[in-house]
């Protein structure tokens, strides 16, 4: 499974649930444009 940006997580779930690979190609810049990110991570890691 190839995600081509960050925004959308189905296809590492998908991936997961099916036991393949997944890749990311994430063309976003997160530090500045996505910065609820950040938010996000500390809220489940």
């Amino acid at each position: 499974v190839i995600s081509n940006t960050a925004n959308v997580f189905q296809g590492a779930v998908a991936a997961a649930c099916e036991d393949i690979p997944h890749f990311w190609l994430i063309h976003e810049f997160p530090e500045r444009e996505f910065q609820y990110y950040a938010k996000k991570n500390e809220v489940y890691f």
